[in-house]
């Protein structure tokens, strides 16, 4: 047998984030609040359903910090979406991280 096939991967740590972003996508572009964070994507609840594998972009102010990145939905439950960031620049990566810093701290 393969070791690898068991090997599994960690998912990142989620933290709760709640903010309006908006879903910038071919077609428009629709609301959201965010549920959780993490450095890898973000679970956010939309005002419309969004499709699997729909590429977008994300863009939210929260406080100081501007974040606007490609993502890709990876997972919908009726208007609950989770998204994957995509192609993350170091300045979005910055963003991003200071988010997760600054999130209420507990796991989910």
């Amino acid at each position: 047998m393969n070791s690898n096939a068991h090997d599994w991967i960690d998912r990142a740590p989620r933290l709760p984030l709640k903010t309006t972003v908006f879903f910038d996508y071919a077609e428009g572009r629709v609301k959201g609040r965010t549920v959780n964070i993490s450095e890898s994507g973000m679970l956010a609840v939309f005002d419309r359903h969004l499709d699997v594998w729909l590429p977008g972009r994300i863009v939210a102010v929260v406080g100081e910090w501007y974040l606007d990145v490609r993502v890709r939905v990876v997972r919908v439950d009726g208007r609950t979406a989770a998204l994957t960031f995509e192609g993350l620049t170091e300045s979005s990566r910055a963003a991003i991280q200071k988010l997760v810093e600054q999130s209420d701290g507990v796991l989910v």
